[in-house]
């Protein structure tokens, strides 16, 4: 699918107004982030900004996106017709 390299971010905590502190150790990848409905993003290293980044917490976790190929995929024959 692609050739990028692939890190896996950790989060390092939350601070007291809620914003998460995200790094990446295996390239130094740091951030701060809060979530909506105030969304903020402050980039505080770089990292490789080529690589596609992954994470989660709470249970949740995103991983690299999976694409089908249409002719192998098979609905679930009970769905309707959209």
């Amino acid at each position: 699918m692609h050739d990028l390299d692939q890190h896996r971010m950790e989060l390092v905590g939350v601070d007291a107004a809620g914003a998460e502190e995200w790094h990446c150790p295996t390239c130094g990848r740091h951030f701060l982030m809060t979530w909506p409905p105030r969304y903020s993003k402050k980039v505080l290293a770089q990292g490789d900004e080529f690589a596609i980044h992954l994470g989660g917490k709470g249970g949740l976790r995103m991983d690299a996106p999976t694409v089908l190929d249409v002719d192998t995929y098979l609905p679930d024959p009970n769905l309707p017709d959209l």
